[in-house]
């Protein structure tokens, strides 16, 4: 979120107070779904080792309709922010082409994760 406001993210990006954490923590998009047109957010993080558990999150994280795609160097894997709560591990991360609450394109899915190991190959 704070991508939309792009003069803010310099001056927030070293401050720890309320506001500036609470904008850092602000989901990457809203997604609609195109069958039902529940809307959901969307964070997206990029690990290398593919790992993302809560404690990753902000303590408090207040969007608890959040939906978490974790795009590794191998693979790209999504979560909700319930799963997540209940198994406070990744071992319920779900590969994205097979995750529920999407209907996507596989096809796609496999041409982002060459963009991901394109992007992780300079990654140490």
């Amino acid at each position: 979120m704070e991508r939309t406001v792009p003069n803010i993210i310099g001056k927030i990006q070293d401050r720890n107070e309320e506001t500036a954490l609470q904008i850092r923590s602000m989901p990457d998009f809203v997604v609609q779904n195109s069958v039902n047109g529940k809307l959901d957010y969307l964070e997206v993080k990029y690990r290398k080792n593919g790992q993302f558990n809560f404690s990753n999150l902000l303590k408090d994280y207040p969007y608890h309709n959040a939906i978490f795609v974790i795009v590794s160097k191998t693979n790209i894997y999504a979560i909700s922010y319930k799963e997540l709560m209940e198994l406070n591990h990744g071992e319920a991360l779900c590969k994205l082409e097979n995750y529920k609450h999407f209907t996507l394109n596989t096809a796609l899915i496999e041409k982002y994760k060459g963009y991901a190991q394109a992007f992780f190959s300079g990654v140490e």
